[in-house]
């Protein structure tokens, strides 16, 4: 019975061993000895306390999984959303952020670089960058501002008015599917929460400047 005992503990750490990926047994709280007593051998298992409850993650310092992590929730949704949005647009040729550029241009065109990239929360780095392609793809166009020489105006070229149209109609038809899971109360309360977030963090980003 003893004997029976033990070579179920043994295979039950070499289990263990090989689920974990442990390399070895040394440095892992997980010591295995094999003595000689009287002509009988003795597996002899030490199975440390503290290594027990690392398996479990107990005692690691790790209260919370990544899993239920709101910041990685968000991420991966985010990357959901983008990739979805970039497929629905992809046949016009721009991308997501150029999408929603001319998209915001649709509403109201003749604006700063500077008041689209807030709206947008883009850096004006990556919005000179994005209006630089689109220019070259003609569908904006800078002109000066009557009063302010170092700035420009950004409008919509004819083409760009109608690739913002048909932007926006996609638009409606994406967010519709992509929403179809949800009833109408819980996508509402979807957006709402989403938009007390992004309020939050802008509250946050004038605290921190």
């Amino acid at each position: 019975m003893f004997a029976r005992q033990l070579i179920v503990e043994i295979i039950w750490i070499q289990q263990v061993i090989n689920g974990h990926g442990v390399k070895g047994t040394r440095g892992n709280g997980l010591h295995l000895a094999l003595t000689y007593r009287s002509g009988i051998h003795i597996y002899c298992l030490h199975a440390k306390y503290m290594y027990a409850k690392w398996l479990h993650g107990k005692d690691k310092g790790y209260t919370m999984k990544v899993q239920d992590c709101v910041f990685f929730q968000l991420t991966k949704a985010s990357q959901s959303g983008i990739g979805y949005w970039t497929k629905q647009v992809k046949h016009l040729g721009v991308t997501a952020s150029q999408a929603m550029v001319l998209n915001f241009l649709g509403e109201e065109d003749g604006i700063l670089s500077r008041t689209l990239g807030q709206r947008l929360r883009i850096t004006s780095a990556t919005m000179t960058g994005i209006l630089d392609r689109l220019e070259k793809m003609v569908l904006i166009e800078r002109r000066p501002h009557p009063s302010d020489r170092r700035a420009n105006l950004i409008f919509l070229t004819k083409q760009g008015d109608r690739y913002a149209k048909e932007i926006n109609a996609i638009m409606v038809k994406a967010n519709q599917e992509f929403m179809a899971p949800f009833s109408s109360k819980k996508a509402e309360g979807f957006r709402n929460i989403l938009n007390k977030l992004g309020m939050a963090n802008q509250a946050g980003d004038k605290e921190g400047a």
